[in-house]
């Protein structure tokens, strides 16, 4: 089993990695259009737009680094509170400000520990990363309920829906990328950037 896993993750990432980076560049195509129109863009969609520039400045940072661990950790978090402010904009479950405060608080909270005080910021961070997927998740999924409950009949064009299917379907993926290649020693462990590229390349493109 544990042969049939790995053979499925080295697959996955049988990929030049300069290939690989110039593809997740595909992001500069909706990263350009959304500064360009910036201004005309609804304010609630904002925040998607700086996730995108936050995802181009990694991709240019990790690409030269040998270990990559230190900036791809500090995107995380980064990613992590734009998500949570997106989601607090779309005005469901994250409307509440004390429920806001609290989610993104603890889990910058688990960050700090796990990466300054346990010293894991030089390499992968199972427990924030766990967390963080978990959080994510669960978030889009309470929204796609809001929406199906309430937005049924225009239920498939409505962007936020796409956009949540697209972080339940992405996230544990990713996740799962991360954790094999490392314990099956595909990739070693402050090489985090390299484990999600492929996962982030295919959400640059479709998104």
């Amino acid at each position: 089993m544990r042969n049939r896993t790995e053979t499925s993750i080295n697959t996955i990432w049988k990929m030049d990695s300069r290939t690989a980076f110039y593809m997740s560049l595909s992001i500069l195509a909706p990263l350009g259009v959304g500064l360009y129109k910036y201004k005309e863009i609804v304010r609630i969609y904002r925040p998607l737009i700086l996730l995108l520039l936050a995802g181009l400045v990694n991709e240019l940072i990790c690409y030269p680094l040998n270990n990559n661990a230190v900036p791809n950790n500090i995107y995380l978090i980064v990613e992590y509170l734009l998500f949570c402010w997106q989601f607090k904009n779309w005005g469901n479950i994250l409307k509440n400000k004390n429920l806001f405060y609290a989610l993104t608080i603890s889990l910058l909270i688990v960050w700090v520990i796990e990466n300054i005080f346990m010293g894991r910021i030089n390499m992968y961070s199972p427990i924030f990363c766990v967390s963080y997927c978990v959080a994510l998740v669960l978030l889009a999924v309470n929204q796609l309920n809001w929406i199906i409950i309430n937005d049924r009949n225009e239920i498939l064009k409505n962007p936020i829906f796409l956009i949540c299917i697209d972080v339940i379907f992405f996230s544990p993926i990713e996740l799962w990328l991360k954790y094999s290649m490392i314990s099956l020693q595909t990739i070693p462990s402050d090489n985090i950037y390299s484990a999600s590229k492929p996962t982030s390349m295919y959400f640059s493109i479709f998104y």
